[in-house]
């Protein structure tokens, strides 16, 4: 167990992580995407980079807490943040976010096709229709855009492959 927790200590970026801000960067220009985590943990890493590089007004969050903490701030500190989930999803229809990333709390009761057509699973749920419902936050009657992306990021060999196979 040491030697796990020693070799843990030594990794320095989560390799899908860095993948995702490449993707947006490439893909999206300055597009608003949702972005979907299934915990809230992988919710701070993903919210920490998106800030590292896009600043730290850019990103909003939801979950059932309506808190974060473990955030890690462009300068370094670590801090948590607060946010009621109705004004994150007006800051993110209003324009004042650029990303919104959520964890299963933000899969069903919320519109937010108005701005957005691009969805970024960073990791699955085992159940599709959760999968279906985050879908449907942004892919609804009122979507302006003929099509929606919506990006599955899994690793190869795992149960999130086999969810995408299915």
């Amino acid at each position: 167990l040491s030697d796990l927790i020693a070799a843990a200590d030594q990794v320095t970026s989560e390799t899908r992580i860095v993948r995702i801000i490449e993707v947006i960067k490439q893909r999206f220009g300055n597009e608003p995407v949702l972005l979907f985590t299934e915990y809230k943990r992988t919710q701070a890493l993903v919210i920490s980079a998106l800030m590292a590089e896009f600043g730290q007004g850019a990103v909003g969050f939801m979950n059932g807490d309506d808190r974060l903490e473990g955030i890690r701030l462009p300068d370094g500190r670590l801090t948590q943040l607060a946010g009621r989930r109705e004004d994150m999803c007006d800051a993110f229809n209003a324009g004042r976010i650029r990303f919104l990333v959520s964890t299963e709390a933000g899969g069903e009761g919320i519109d937010l096709q108005e701005r957005c057509s691009a969805l970024i699973h960073v990791d699955l749920p085992w159940n599709p229709m959760e999968v279906e419902q985050r879908i449907g936050r942004i892919d609804r009657f009122g979507q302006t855009e003929e099509k929606v992306l919506i990006l599955n990021f899994h690793t190869p060999g795992t149960i999130e492959t086999d969810i995408i196979e299915r």
